[in-house]
């Protein structure tokens, strides 16, 4: 199996709507995180994610690339919550 295969694989067995705790916020409000497939070109942050960030009080939705050994520890250890 290739690096890509793994990538994929990796990418399709973590694809899905999650949520995390806003750093941004006092109050307890729930950000999404969807992972939604997988860089063909980038080996070292291959799975690619939606989520929204905060400069000041503007948000605004970013494309992020993460490992898939990251997403899967914080959804061990609750950082990431499942949503659907």
């Amino acid at each position: 199996m290739t690096q890509f295969e793994a990538n994929k694989k990796a990418a399709k067995e973590l694809k899905g709507h999650y949520v995390f705790t806003s750093p941004y916020h006092k109050t307890k409000k729930m950000l999404p995180f969807v992972v939604t497939g997988c860089h063909s070109f980038n080996d070292d942050y291959p799975i690619e994610v939606r989520t929204v960030e905060y400069k000041g009080w503007s948000k605004r939705e970013v494309n992020a690339s993460y490992k898939a050994e990251t997403i899967k520890e914080w959804i061990e250890t609750g950082f990431l919550i499942k949503s659907n």
